[in-house]
C-alpha cells in the first residue's frame, strides 16, 4: 500500500520546476502582496500579551500564490507562509521570514514589523505556535532568535528552486527547519515514525511538537458557531 506521504513527495518532485514559473507568471499579474481594508488580519491586546520570541506564525496571504500554495498543501489549515517572531530591544515583536524578489522588493531574508506581516494575512487565518523545547526556555529561545538574526545578516537569498538539500537559499518552512536544526538540534518534520514534506505545513500542526498559542481559524469557527446558534433562537 502507497502511502501518502510517499504520493505527497512524488508529485512535489513532478511539479517543483514548474513551481517558479508559476511565481514569476502571477508576480508579472501583481508585483507586490496588497491588502484590503477590513479584510486583513489583526492582533488583539489580549493575543499579544500571550506572544514570546520563538514563536512560530504562519498566515494566508493575498493573491494568486498565496491561493495557489494553501490549496495544493492540502494542509489542516489553509496557510501560505511562516516566519519566526523575535523581539526587540524596544520589547516590540517583528517577524523574520523569507520571500521571492517575484513578490516581493527585497529578496530572501528580511525582517518586517508583527503589525506589518498580520496585516498581510487574510482575515482568520493567523496562526502562532510554540515548539515545546521553548517552554520557560530563555537560552533555547536566544539561540534560536540568535540564529534567525544570523541568516538575516547573511541575506540568504530565496530558494527558487525548492531544493531542500541546498543550504545556501532557504524557502519559508526551509528556512524554520534549518533554524531549529542547528540551534536547538531538533527535526521539525521528524516527529516519531511520522515525516512531514518540507513544502507543507503539516509538520507546525502536530501538537506533539507545537503548541498552540493563537489560531483565528479556530476563532473564526468559534464565531461562527455562536452567530448560527443565537440566529436558531431568535427564530
Amino acid at each position: 500500500m502507497i502511502s501518502s506521504t510517499f504520493l505527497t513527495r512524488i508529485i512535489f518532485k513532478i511539479i517543483k520546476p514548474f513551481i517558479f514559473v508559476i511565481i514569476l507568471i502571477a508576480s508579472s499579474c501583481n508585483r507586490t502582496i496588497h491588502y484590503r481594508e477590513n479584510a486583513s488580519d489583526e492582533l488583539t491586546t489580549e493575543e499579544m500579551q500571550t506572544l514570546n520570541a520563538g514563536d512560530v506564525i504562519l498566515r494566508q496571504g493575498f493573491g494568486v500564490i498565496s491561493e495557489a500554495i494553501a490549496t495544493f498543501s492540502k494542509d489542516k489549515y489553509p496557510v501560505s507562509h511562516c516566519g519566526l517572531i523575535v523581539q526587540n530591544q524596544d520589547g516590540s515583536f517583528s517577524v523574520i521570514h523569507t520571500v521571492s524578489n517575484a513578490l516581493s522588493e527585497t529578496d530572501g531574508m528580511q525582517k518586517d514589523s508583527l503589525s506589518v506581516f498580520v496585516r498581510d494575512a487574510k482575515k482568520n487565518t493567523i496562526i502562532i505556535l510554540r515548539h515545546h523545547l521553548l517552554k520557560n526556555d530563555d537560552v533555547l529561545v536566544e539561540k534560536l532568535t540568535q540564529q534567525a538574526e544570523l541568516y538575516l545578516q547573511r541575506q540568504i537569498p530565496f530558494d527558487n528552486q525548492f531544493d531542500f538539500d541546498d543550504t545556501t537559499a532557504f524557502f519559508c518552512t526551509e528556512m524554520i527547519w534549518h533554524l531549529f536544526d542547528n540551534a536547538l538540534h531538533t527535526n521539525i518534520f521528524s516527529v516519531g515514525k511520522k515525516q512531514y514534506h518540507s513544502m507543507q505545513f503539516s509538520a507546525f500542526f502536530d501538537t506533539n511538537t507545537f503548541v498552540p498559542i493563537v489560531n483565528h481559524f479556530e476563532n473564526n469557527s468559534l464565531d461562527e458557531n455562536r452567530r448560527d446558534s443565537t440566529a436558531i433562537q431568535r427564530k
